[in-house]
């Protein structure tokens, strides 16, 4: 039985829940999370805790351990946009940090690629984190925004860069470094060369406390059937489920136009006030004024989310 739930659209900051509290702090809570990153517990405090997210790290404990003593570890995901490329090199690193820093109950390293096409590292020691995240941001695969309240891992079809007629995975990198979180705390903290980081030209502006959730978008691909020579759309990231997708149109032998879909999600949970839905036509709009329209939709995302619930 859904409980009803009125959402307090455009909250006021008296209204503010916690969690949007302390991002408003988080200048302050940055330097408290790098100091507990190199501390010897083996947890962080939530304010720090809150802000990992955003760096792509979750902390976690063993349920299976019992005891007084909680065994913690940590979650680290990598942002890996429109699906790769990952070079020989980088997947090298990753083989590396795992087998090097993560071990599951079974006692073997533990890496995953995700439904979203993020990778994660699962079963890591604190000791581990900085040397991965810092590893890999300097390798061109960051954990920004891999979680958090902000975009999330941009999707597309990665086939789609061999498209001739649209290459979705092109504009999901575009969307990605549009959107990506500022980096020079992420330097900061994790002590990483500012040389190998790329700095996007354009940015969005997220504001002192970035979005009330996590918004995933993705774009759809469209490929040419090598029999017929006719295109045909590739719907493989599952548009509809994202908060915002974009679907290329085919009109004869070319893409005219983009169908944007907004407010798909999968947030469904029992007894909670929340629901599955799929996204829902918004407007058609032509490629050159596509990532304006990105950003005004995630702009109202920021402004009229809900930030008490």
């Amino acid at each position: 039985m859904k409980k009803p739930f009125e959402p307090n659209l455009g909250t006021k900051q008296e209204d503010f829940s916690k969690e949007e509290l302390n991002k408003l702090n988080k200048s302050n809570v940055f330097d408290q999370y790098a100091r507990e990153m190199r501390n010897d517990h083996g947890d962080i405090s939530w304010e720090a805790e809150q802000i990992a997210k955003s760096t792509g790290i979750y902390l976690e404990f063993d349920r299976s351990v019992k005891g007084a003593e909680k065994h913690w570890m940590y979650m680290i995901r990598i942002s890996n946009v429109g699906g790769g490329p990952v070079n020989r090199q980088q997947w090298r690193l990753f083989d590396e940090l795992a087998s090097k820093y993560t071990k599951n109950p079974q006692g073997h390293p533990s890496l995953r690629l995700t439904t979203r096409q993020a990778i994660q590292f699962h079963w890591v020691s604190k000791k581990g984190v900085l040397d991965i995240v810092k590893t890999l941001a300097e390798n061109k695969m960051p954990s920004l925004n891999a979680c958090g309240d902000n975009t999330r891992n941009v999707m597309s079809c990665p086939l789609s860069q061999f498209s001739d007629v649209f290459n979705a995975n092109q504009w999901a990198h575009k969307a990605g470094s549009y959107f990506q979180l500022p980096v020079e705390p992420f330097i900061k903290i994790f002590a990483i060369d500012p040389e190998k980081m790329d700095k996007p030209v354009e940015s969005f502006q997220y504001g002192p406390n970035l979005l009330n959730r996590k918004f995933k978008i993705a774009f759809s691909a469209v490929h040419r059937d090598p029999s017929s020579g006719k295109l045909v759309p590739d719907n493989c990231v599952e548009l509809r489920t994202n908060d915002l997708g974009v679907a290329p149109m085919i009109e004869g032998d070319k893409i005219n136009g983009f169908q944007i879909y907004v407010g798909g999600g999968q947030g469904e949970r029992n007894g909670k006030p929340a629901m599955a839905a799929l996204a829902q036509p918004l407007c058609i709009v032509g490629e050159e004024k596509l990532l304006q329209v990105l950003d005004a939709v995630v702009a109202v995302h920021q402004e009229w989310g809900d930030r008490q619930n």
